[in-house]
């Protein structure tokens, strides 16, 4: 999933990150580093939470 594009929700507005690194998962969810505006950032997801694909590098 590197390097991929994905729509995430970051300060309350819907916008186009890239996947930086590997997911991990607990109990609760998955999270994913993302990459947008210049910020790393680690967004999380519930378990079974679809995530929009915009493109795959």
């Amino acid at each position: 999933m590197i390097g991929w594009k994905v729509l995430s929700e970051v300060d309350g507005k819907e916008v186009v990150c890239e996947v930086i690194g590997q997911a991990v998962a607990d109990e609760t969810g998955f999270g994913i580093p993302l990459y947008y505006n210049g910020h790393i950032m680690m967004v999380w997801y519930e378990d079974n939470e679809k995530i929009k694909v915009i493109d795959r590098n």
